[in-house]
């Protein structure tokens, strides 16, 4: 695999929601933060796309917010905090799946 295919795609996404989750059942917050940095470039890389313009960059605010928030101990709102990212991440799986690109050939 080429590096800009880990960093801004689906593996960079995966590792991102696995470290969310470690985050949540764990004690450990800088696992949110960590999770939210590995994220960023996928967001950014999704807010280039027309559909996913606005949710791109509230899902990039959104994951740092989260990881703010299990850094204060308010797990409820971190895992709210992270509807945005796995909205996106199912959008495009759902569209992976189903043979829709995003791009005008």
């Amino acid at each position: 695999m080429l590096w800009p295919t880990i960093v801004f795609g689906w593996p960079a996404a995966a590792l991102s929601l696995s470290l969310f989750g470690l985050a949540l059942l764990t004690t450990h917050a800088w696992l949110g933060f960590i999770g939210a940095a590995i994220a960023a470039p996928f967001c950014a890389d999704v807010s280039g796309y027309p559909l996913f313009h606005w949710a791109g960059h509230l899902a990039l605010a959104a994951n740092f917010v989260s990881a703010y928030c299990l850094r204060i101990g308010r797990r409820d709102v971190a895992f709210t905090m992270l509807l945005p990212f796995m909205i996106i991440l199912t959008v495009l799986a759902v569209f992976a799946l189903r043979g829709i690109t995003l791009l005008r050939a």
